[in-house]
């Protein structure tokens, strides 16, 4: 009985382990129900999203220029890549514009959108590239490139008022600088204006010329020592040869020159000479004599006034008969060696007043040679402090003109080098995308279950 009873029990219990619950059954229907009529609830209701790409590209370096100043320096504007140092990316900064609260707002406005149903725009970097990429989903192929479009506009706006910011900054700080480098320039001027007013030296090359002028004068003042000398020596030779000195010679020709002096020197001559005719018949007392003598007195008398008030001094007995050898319209041998000795003297006493102003010229020029060569080196100094400030405020100011023409350094230029695309197909939802997943989920759960009742039945076997 008891061997019946383990032989029926052991088919029914084999019976039983090999045999799968409804409930299970109902259980993994339901699920594997709820899976797909999800998936194809979520595929009838969800609205399409389309999304829109484009991209920016930024230059890899900017030009330099330099402004060459001559006699003063030079100013250098010169604009690096933006990518030259580690770690600096202006894509990065870009990207972060973009998605900022404040451009997004503003592209949702031009939209008449809030910023919520606008969006956040995805933002790719392209590695080894200067592209940034952009992608904007829309509820429809037109939103979705209008709103691409929106935002570029606004990126590039912000872009310009940063770079306008950036500038104005620049600018304050270096008017600032300029006004500084101003003041010292002006300060600077009105020192050296000063000190070459009170030294009398103007340039530093003035020395040059000066040291130039002073050999030149000693120069001239040797060659008419030299002539100086030579008339001088002619002069001597010339009056011992006439037997007078050269000023009783100057002195006959200044009389000879008088018209009044000549007339009564004639006056006096013609008496003289009636006088002798008279003395060589009649006797001295005789009335004639007498009278011609006192023609010849009165005629001399002239002669003697007019002398004194030519000469400031009366004429002497023998430059009175050196103008009677003179007398006449002929011109003998000795009145032109009285002439050659005259100006022989007249060109000497005009070296001699040369030599002596040359002279004079020459010791007034070395004492101010000697004076301003002490003040040179101060006038060096406050010129090149002059030319120094003179640079720096050129390059200060070139620099602000300069600076104007590289708005593009702190944020560069940009180009749409694709533009933002119009969709032809959803990006989401993709059928495939989620009957596979729903698939996958179904065959994980119904796995599942089966794999929980196989342990269940496992639990159940006796143990032998």
């Amino acid at each position: 009985m008891i061997t019946d009873s383990s032989s029926l029990s052991l088919p029914r219990g084999k019976s039983k382990a090999h045999t799968f619950p409804g409930r299970y059954i109902l259980v993994l229907a339901l699920v594997n129900l709820g899976i797909w009529g999800a998936s194809l609830v979520y595929l009838r209701l969800t609205k399409p999203t389309y999304i829109s790409q484009w991209a920016l590209i930024l230059p890899g370096s900017d030009a330099g220029i330099n402004l060459s100043l001559p006699t003063i320096g030079q100013a250098t504007s010169s604009g690096s890549s933006p990518f030259g140092s580690i770690g600096n990316d202006p894509r990065a900064n870009y990207e972060y514009i973009a998605l900022s609260d404040p451009v997004l707002k503003t592209a949702a406005r031009t939209m008449g959108m809030t910023a919520k149903e606008f969006g956040k725009p995805r933002a790719n970097l392209v590695d080894n590239t200067t592209i940034l990429q952009f992608q904007m989903s829309g509820r429809s192929p037109q939103e979705a490139q209008r709103k691409a479009y929106a935002l570029y506009h606004v990126l590039m706006d912000k872009l310009g008022e940063l770079r306008t910011e950036d500038v104005a900054q620049q600018d304050e700080s270096t008017r600032s600088t300029l006004s500084m480098v101003r003041g010292k320039l002006e300060a600077a001027q009105q020192q050296l204006s000063n000190f070459e007013a009170s030294s009398g030296l103007s340039d530093v090359g003035e020395l040059q010329n000066l040291s130039v002028n002073i050999e030149q004068i000693r120069r001239q003042q040797v060659e008419v020592k030299a002539q100086q000398q030579q008339n001088a020596r002619q002069l001597t030779q010339l009056s011992a040869t006439l037997g007078i000195s050269p000023q009783e010679a100057a002195d006959a020709f200044t009389l000879q020159a008088d018209q009044i002096f000549q007339q009564n020197l004639k006056d006096y001559s013609d008496a003289n000479a009636r006088l002798t005719v008279l003395l060589s018949r009649l006797g001295p007392r005789h009335p004639q004599v007498l009278t011609e003598q006192a023609k010849e007195q009165a005629a001399l008398a002239a002669v003697q006034r007019r002398s004194q008030l030519l000469l400031g001094k009366p004429i002497s007995t023998r430059e009175l008969d050196l103008l009677e050898l003179t007398n006449g319209n002929s011109t003998s041998a000795r009145e032109g060696l009285f002439a050659n000795l005259i100006a022989t003297q007249a060109n000497t006493e005009g070296l001699t007043v040369q030599a002596q102003s040359l002279g004079n010229q020459l010791e007034s020029l070395e004492d101010r040679l000697s004076r301003l060569a002490v003040e040179e080196s101060k006038l060096e100094s406050l010129s090149r402090a002059v030319q120094i400030d003179q640079a720096v405020f050129a390059s200060t100011l070139a620099k602000l003109d300069l600076g104007k023409t590289s708005v593009f350094v702190s944020y560069p230029l940009v180009q749409l080098i694709s533009k933002p695309t119009l969709p032809d197909k959803p990006s989401w939802p993709k059928p495939l995308w989620v009957l596979g997943g729903t698939l996958i989920g179904s065959v994980l759960v119904t796995a599942g279950v089966v794999l929980l009742r196989t342990r269940q039945l496992r639990q159940q076997q006796p143990q032998t």
